[in-house]
Order: C-alpha cells, then sequence, then structure tokens
C-alpha cells in the first residue's frame, strides 16, 4: 500500500520467514552457528530459548536452509499443541514418510528405516521442533526420548533433534532429568542491543531497496528505545511508522510519527491483553511470584509445626505408657490370652525393628489398643514397650521377665512343700481319731504325743477327761494331754 509513496521494492518489516532478510547480529549468529555445528557433529539434542519474538523461530529457519542446501535430510515441524500420541506420526510425515499408518509401533518402525536408508546415503537428519513449550502433554517428552534412541550401526544416533523454546518450558525439562543430560548444545536467544536495533532497521531498508535515510536519527533510535530490542515489535511499529508517513504524505519517517506507531501498538493490546505494557507485566508477575513463595513458606512452617507437634504428642504418649509400665499400670494392656498390647504410634516408631520381632507381630486393624501374640521363644524379649503378664511375675524390677522365671521355681518349690505338710496333718488327724499312733516322721509333735501316750497308764487314760475338767493339776501329769503340734490338737480335745 505504501511501497509507492516511499519507492520501495517490497514491504521491509513484515513478520514472516522470510530468510533474506534475516539479520546476523551477535547473538542471533553465534545462536545460528550453534545449531549448525550441532547438526553437523551429529549431536543428538539442541536447545535454543528466548523471549516471544526475539527470532528462534528465524534462526531455526535460517540454519534449517543452510543444513538442506547442505545435502541433510531436514523436518521443520511446529510443536505448539502437539499430542505425545501424534509425535511420531507427525514427525514421520514431516520427513517424506508415505502412508504413515496409525499405529505407533509401526509408525516407528517405517520412520527408524527411513533415517537408515538415509544415514547409509550420507544424508544425517535433522528434526527441528519449534515452541516445544506448547506441546499438548507431557507425554511429548518421553516420545522425545525415543527418537533420541534411534541410533545406526556404528551406535551414533540417526536423528539430531534441535528444539526451540520460551524460557518458560524450563519448568517442564526440570521434571525430566535425563532428558536435560542429553543436551550437547544450548543457547538463550537475547534482545537486541541498541546499536544492533539501528543496524536492524536499516539492513531490512536495504533488503527492501529504499532511499537512504528514510528513518532520520532521532526515529531510529526511538524506535529501538520504545521496541525494548525486541525484533518483532520493532518490525510493528517501523511498519506502521510507514503506513502513517503516507498517510500524511511525509518525505521522512520522524520521532513524531514513530511515537505515534507505538501508540497504535498500545492500543491493539487493550484491544487484544487488556492494555499492560511489558513493565507492568513483569512486575505483576514478581509481586505474584513473591506471594506464591511467601506462602509456600507459611505453608511449609505450619506444616513442620503440625510434625514437631505429632512427635511431642508421640513421646508425651509414650513416656505416659513407661511410666504406667513401672508403676505396675501396664498389667491392664495385657490380655487374658498371653498377648502383647501396644498402640498404633509405637507400631511406627519401631518399624526398624521389625526383623528382630518378625514372625511375632500383628497389627490388628483396631481403633484401640494394638495386639501382638507371645510365643515361648519371646520370654526374652527386652522391648520397653511391652509387659509380661506370667503369674509369677512379681519380682521388684518388673522390667526383668528373666528374673521373674528365676523366681518361679523356687515359688513353686515353696508351694509343693506347704501342700507336703498340710497332706502329714491331714494324714495324723485321721489316724488319731482311728486309734492309731501316726507313724510319719516329719508331722510337728507325733512322736512327742506318742511317748505321752506309752508313759501314761490305761488306768489314767480312761480317767484324763474328767481329770481335764475338775483338776487342773491331773492335765499336768499327763504330758499326752498336752500336745504341742498343730495336727493332733482335735484329737487332744476329743481325749
Amino acid at each position: 500500500m505504501y511501497q509507492e509513496h516511499w519507492n520501495l521494492a517490497k514491504k521491509p518489516f513484515e513478520n514472516d520467514l522470510d530468510t533474506s532478510f534475516f539479520f546476523e547480529s551477535d547473538h542471533h549468529k553465534e545462536a545460528r552457528v550453534r545449531l549448525l555445528y550441532c547438526a553437523e557433529q551429529r549431536k543428538p539434542l539442541a536447545l535454543l530459548i528466548g523471549e516471544s519474538g526475539v527470532g528462534k523461530t528465524y534462526v531455526c529457519r535460517a540454519a534449517a536452509e543452510k543444513l538442506a542446501a547442505d545435502g541433510r535430510l531436514v523436518a521443520f515441524v511446529p510443536a505448539g499443541g502437539l499430542a505425545g500420541a501424534e509425535l511420531v506420526r507427525t514427525v514421520a510425515l514431516a520427513f517424506g514418510v508415505e502412508e504413515v499408518p496409525t499405529h505407533r509401533a509401526e509408525a516407528l518402525a517405517l520412520l527408524e528405516e527411513l533415517l537408515r536408508q538415509s544415514a547409509a546415503k550420507g544424508a544425517h537428519a535433522v528434526l527441528f521442533l519449534d515452541n516445544v513449550e506448547g506441546f499438548g502433554d507431557g507425554r511429548c517428552f518421553d516420545e522425545l526420548r525415543t527418537l533420541l534412541d534411534l541410533v545406526g550401526e556404528d551406535g551414533r544416533p540417526l536423528l539430531t533433534v534441535i528444539l526451540s523454546a520460551h524460557p518458560r518450558v524450563r519448568g517442564s525439562l526440570k521434571r525430566r532429568y535425563s532428558l536435560v543430560q542429553r543436551l550437547e548444545v544450548g543457547y538463550s536467544l537475547e534482545p537486541l542491543g541498541a546499536e544492533e536495533g539501528r543496524a536492524y532497521v536499516l539492513h531490512r531498508l536495504n533488503q527492501a531497496a529504499a532511499p537512504e535515510h528514510l528513518f532520520d536519527d532521532d526515529a531510529l533510535a526511538r524506535a529501538v528505545e520504545l521496541a525494548e530490542g525486541n525484533p518483532r515489535l520493532l518490525n510493528r511499529i517501523c511498519d506502521l511508522a510507514l503506513l502513517m508517513g503516507r498517510i500524511e504524505l511525509k518525505d521522512r519517517v520522524t520521532a513524531a510519527l514513530v511515537e505515534d506507531a507505538h501508540q497504535e501498538t498500545r492500543d491493539l493490546k487493550k484491544i487484544g491483553a487488556g492494555g499492560r505494557d511489558r513493565r507492568e507485566r513483569d512486575e505483576e508477575a514478581d509481586d505474584a511470584s513473591a506471594r506464591d513463595s511467601e506462602e509456600e513458606e507459611r505453608g511449609g512452617r505450619r506444616r513442620r509445626g503440625r510434625e514437631r507437634g505429632g512427635r511431642r504428642r508421640r513421646r508425651g504418649r509414650g513416656r505416659e505408657r513407661d511410666e504406667d509400665v513401672r508403676s505396675g499400670g501396664a498389667e491392664d494392656d495385657v490380655s487374658d490370652e498371653g498377648a502383647y498390647s501396644f498402640n498404633s504410634e509405637e507400631h511406627r516408631d519401631i518399624q526398624s525393628m521389625t526383623q528382630i520381632i518378625q514372625g511375632t507381630l500383628k497389627v490388628q486393624p483396631t481403633s484401640g489398643r494394638r495386639r501382638r501374640r507371645r510365643s515361648k521363644k519371646d520370654d526374652g524379649d527386652a522391648l520397653h514397650y511391652f509387659d509380661s503378664n506370667l503369674d509369677e511375675a512379681n519380682a521388684e524390677d518388673e522390667d526383668s521377665i528373666e528374673e521373674a522365671a528365676e523366681e518361679a521355681p523356687k515359688k513353686k518349690r515353696r508351694r509343693r512343700r506347704r501342700r507336703r505338710g498340710r497332706k502329714g496333718e491331714d494324714e495324723g488327724t485321721a489316724k488319731g481319731e482311728a486309734g492309731e499312733a501316726p507313724a510319719d516322721d516329719d508331722a510337728g509333735g507325733e512322736d512327742d504325743f506318742s511317748a505321752g501316750l506309752d508313759a501314761t497308764p490305761p488306768a489314767a487314760r480312761d480317767e484324763a477327761p474328767a481329770a481335764q475338767d475338775d483338776a487342773p493339776a491331773a492335765r499336768d501329769e499327763a504330758p499326752a494331754a498336752a500336745v504341742h503340734d498343730e495336727g493332733s490338737d482335735e484329737f487332744a480335745a476329743g481325749l
């Protein structure tokens, strides 16, 4: 529309991928050289990162044209919105595979065969994936690793993959460390500087055969400043400035026209994005990031506080339980079946000791206490969480089951002796009632009682009951009546 007014061969500031306008600034030249090196040396993976509009796709297109001119097999795939299930088929189509099957394995086999044939001819395959931050799902990165695993007979990769992406792709790559390890070449593309921006505008005007001094010096400086060195925005401002100069029939582009063109771009932002400029967006992003970090820190402090509180409560319950064990209160926690009981928190505390009690520990899914059945071989278990319910465990030290086991036989022997004594007394009493003298030497006082009967005349024995009632002295003369043995009292009273 304005080419005739400004005597231009073509429009110089179109935001397209016409590589004839490619300007090799210091950053763009280095990025292109790095990508060419990666492809020529058959490296597996390269990554080009940059903000929107700095020229990532432009650099990739320029490198792809150079590689294709050198006889390499090149494919360029826009990755925005691409799903993982479609990646292999899309790459196969981009490399020229005809009638790609819908099944992934078959498509991958055809693609590998094509790459092997190309490598045999000396044409290494290079794949450009543009805007990978827009992958439809995370599976695309997994499929990308599958493509990188394709190797030839010499063990070298059959395919070089070059990725271009916005810096936010770093968030996705951090979760895929194995993919990052395969990166051989990387570069971060930066905006143009003041001098590079001025040279960029003049380079495009020369490519369009524009007359000299079409933009005055102030207009060039102001355009680069307002665009902040972003080539895409710089193209838009210069294009609108040329249009406004044609409308106003100007013979040169001045700084005022550049200001009006920049204002026009701001109005377009208001229509499309609410009118916030880059600085405002960055400030809001910084504020949001600070708020997120602060909230995450507060959440971490609350979480750590809850964990410390839980540990304190568990330690408190453990101390209370130990005090109950020492005071004998743990007897309530032992069942009649000889099982040990413990709390679920204790079970978690002793998980590292499961090998010690393997085979004897059973956790029941109950809301209260949990029980552990005890076998005979566990008599020596020294875990302080448990207490024994042995009947003979009355020793002063409740924590030592071994002492209780040693004390049990002694108590059993004492009970056996007491039972024998009571049995002898019962036998002596039965024989006394039958008129027979006890013959057991162990019964206390029975020998003395028999001797007393032998020393007493029969007449005295017949008069003994009357003498006991009427004459206390008669009892003194009858030694047999004063029997000291506890088992013969009833017999003496009968006499």
